[in-house]
């Protein structure tokens, strides 16, 4: 592991973790230090602990409860990458006290799967991630928002991830993996099967059981991650904007972002700029329609 510490006040802190292992390592047990919401921004790895196990892609958050034993395999290749929110025990139940859905870290389930309605709360923590100069005050701001998100939606997930053949597991992992590489790419869905050699109704299911959304959408997910990057950081056109990120044309990127968020390209990229943007991504698209 290579945690770069990103914000930090008492009892919490913000880290970039990296971790440099790879097939060739085997798993030892490890334990968590804190109660930990881990977002995992890049590569896919397997996670085993004392409340279960779960395969983890870029867009699944994974729930760590503070002294609990577990294991991680990086089967897929080295680089594996997450921005985790950890709070320290009393921090936690003072975070918590105030929190009203499924607050208890007992009733946590092991992972959070991958969700269309994510691009935001991922497109925040990539760009919490790139900067270097994140103050305490808005640090604290961030991790409140992000942690109060995601246990509102651990308290909606009743079910684990379905059981799935490792050789199946191990295919769309690496495929999901393939995928992150570059959103934009044509990843049209008979390619996806042929480069994972899988039937494409085969395909769907197993990707949907191990990830927690068909192909499409996790595509479609990632595309939206990027665009919120695009708009929060560059002032180009939205035509060009909606292209590179991998969009047939602009109609198309505007009714997409605009079911992600509740508003247009423009007006959402005013929102942003015109007060906190980072914390906009995630405040606004948590009230947008499904």
């Amino acid at each position: 592991m290579q945690p770069r510490l990103l914000a930090a006040g008492e009892g919490w802190r913000i880290l970039d973790v990296l971790c440099t292992c790879d097939a060739h390592d085997r798993p030892g047990e490890e334990r968590h230090s804190h109660y930990s919401l881990a977002l995992v921004l890049g590569g896919a790895f397997h996670y085993r602990g004392r409340s279960g196990a779960a395969y983890l892609p870029a867009g699944s958050i994974l729930m760590g409860r503070a002294g609990a034993p577990f294991s991680c395999w990086h089967g897929h290749g080295a680089g594996d990458r997450c921005l985790a929110i950890q709070f320290e025990a009393d921090a936690f139940e003072e975070f918590a006290s105030s929190h009203h859905h499924g607050h208890d870290p007992r009733h946590w389930p092991t992972a959070i799967p991958v969700d269309r309605r994510t691009a935001g709360l991922f497109a925040c923590a990539e760009l919490i991630a790139a900067d270097a100069s994140l103050a305490a005050d808005e640090g604290l701001g961030l991790a409140v928002t992000m942690a109060d998100r995601i246990v509102h939606m651990a308290s909606q997930v009743s079910q684990p991830q379905m059981r799935a053949r490792p050789r199946d597991a191990d295919k769309v992992l690496e495929l999901a993996r393939w995928i992150e590489t570059d959103p934009a790419a044509d990843h049209a869905l008979p390619a996806l099967a042929r480069r994972a050699g899988m039937s494409k109704y085969h395909l769907v299911r197993v990707f949907r059981r191990i990830v927690g959304v068909p192909p499409y959408a996790f595509v479609r997910r990632a595309r939206l991650r990027d665009a919120a990057l695009e708009l929060v950081s560059g002032d180009g056109p939205i035509v060009d904007l909606a292209l590179r990120a991998g969009f047939p044309d602009q109609s198309t990127f505007n009714a997409a972002l605009k079911r992600q968020f509740g508003h247009a390209p423009r007006e959402l990229r005013r929102r942003i700029r015109a007060s906190q943007r980072t914390i906009d991504l995630v405040s606004l698209e948590a009230g947008a329609s499904r």
